[in-house]
């Protein structure tokens, strides 16, 4: 298939930019992964800090009394 020399010594500059975009991507992926554990984490702690609220301690007849009373 490659039977031309010069074909041959064009390979390695040929495959430097290749093995470039695939280290450039590796990365993004990794970027990606990263951004969204930290999504996941923040919407953990927004779940956490709604269901600490003080609002949830009375019974739900006591939280629509206190609804209507404002």
């Amino acid at each position: 298939m490659f039977r031309n020399s010069s074909t041959l010594q064009l390979l390695p500059i040929m495959k430097q930019p290749v093995e470039t975009q695939e280290a450039v991507i590796n990365n993004v992926a990794n970027l990606c992964e990263a951004a969204e554990a930290l999504c996941n984490f923040l919407e953990e702690l927004a779940k956490q800090f709604l269901l600490n609220l003080p609002v949830w301690d009375s019974s739900p007849r006591e939280l629509i009394n206190s609804l209507c009373d404002e």
